[in-house]
């Protein structure tokens, strides 16, 4: 997408006609992980690499994205036990953008590329990118036991908050071209 349609969803995203002009959500609420993210990061694991610095660069992005939410984008963000927050889906693109940038380009293009309200999920893009590539042979692997174990999520989810994503870890996704970051 464009700069324009990026920033215009990017605000859309943040915007919810409830919120009635309050600020950010309480930066000890948004700054703290939770037992349940936490957990989930054990999940999410394996679909990066386990270096101190990748670890510190997923925390510190996923730290950042959560800082910047309304009260109310934060209440759903972290959702609750019976219907759990759009926080796994954040962690999932979160996890690809710092383990494989190249690779998370391509989730990007595929999630703005396909239809919003479709049934698809994770394991789907799986089976859109195994094309016999052995440089991505590590992460489809990561990605299919990881769908078939812990969380199918749907794509719809992680569209929902891919724009936002981007916005937060743009410097991770570098373009084949020089000077330019992002989606293309």
């Amino acid at each position: 997408p464009t700069r324009a349609a990026a920033k215009r969803a990017t605000a859309e995203a943040e915007s919810d006609p409830d919120f009635g002009g309050e600020g950010l959500a309480h930066p000890s609420e948004s700054l703290t992980i939770t037992e349940t993210e936490l957990s989930f990061m054990d999940e999410v694991a394996p679909l990066m690499p386990r270096t101190p610095r990748s670890v510190k660069r997923f925390v510190n992005i996923y730290r950042l994205y959560k800082a910047a939410l309304s009260p109310l984008a934060f209440a759903r963000f972290v959702g609750t036990a019976d219907r759990p927050g759009n926080f796994r889906a954040v962690q999932v693109l979160l996890a690809l953008v710092t383990g494989t940038p190249r690779f998370a380009q391509r989730v990007f293009r595929e999630l703005h590329g396909s239809q919003g309200g479709s049934a698809r999920r994770l394991s789907d893009l799986v089976t859109t990118f195994d094309d016999g590539d052995e440089s991505r042979r590590t992460t489809l692997e990561a990605l299919r036991e990881f769908a078939e174990k812990h969380s199918d999520l749907e794509l719809d989810a992680l569209r929902e908050v891919s724009t936002l994503v981007t916005r937060y870890s743009v410097h991770h996704m570098v373009s084949q071209a020089p000077g330019e970051a992002g989606l293309g």
